[in-house]
C-alpha cells in the first residue's frame, strides 16, 4: 500500500512540474498561431504592456505583416529549447522565458524564431519576437 501511494505521489508532482511549464509554451504558440493567422493587431493586444509601450499597434501591424506575410504558411513549428531569465537587457525585473522554434514556412526553410515571453502575475505574455 505504501509503495502505490509513494508512485502516485511521485507521479502527481511529476504532472505538476510538467504543467508548470506547459501554459508558457501554450501560449507561446497560440500567439505566434495568431500571427500566423494575420492576426497581427490581436497579437499586440495580447502582448505585455512592456511590448505594447514600446511599439504601437499600427506599427507593430505594419511591421509584422512586412515580415510574415512573405514567409507563407507555416509547414511545421518545433521547439528548439527555452530558457528561463530574471532580468533581460533593457526590461525590468521579472519572469522571463525565451523560446526558440525551428519553423519550417512555405517560402523559407529552416527559419528560427525567438519567442519572448514575460510573467505577469500568473499570465504569460509575448515581451518581443524575432524571426531569422
Amino acid at each position: 500500500m505504501m509503495k502505490k501511494l509513494i508512485l502516485i505521489l511521485s507521479l502527481m508532482v511529476t504532472s505538476l512540474s510538467w504543467a508548470g511549464e506547459t501554459p508558457s509554451v501554450e501560449v507561446a504558440k497560440s500567439w505566434l498561431g495568431g500571427i500566423d493567422a494575420g492576426l497581427y493587431e490581436q497579437s499586440w493586444d495580447e502582448a505585455s504592456a512592456l511590448f505594447q509601450e514600446q511599439i504601437t499597434k499600427e506599427q507593430w501591424r505594419d511591421i509584422i505583416k512586412a515580415v510574415r506575410a512573405p514567409l507563407g504558411e507555416v509547414i511545421s513549428r518545433n521547439e528548439l529549447g527555452r530558457q528561463s531569465f530574471t532580468s533581460l537587457p533593457g526590461a525590468p525585473e521579472g519572469e522571463y522565458l525565451v523560446l526558440q522554434f525551428n519553423t519550417e514556412f512555405a517560402n523559407k526553410a529552416g527559419a528560427v524564431e525567438t519567442l519572448t515571453l514575460s510573467k505577469n502575475g500568473d499570465k504569460w505574455q509575448a515581451v518581443g519576437c524575432f524571426i531569422k
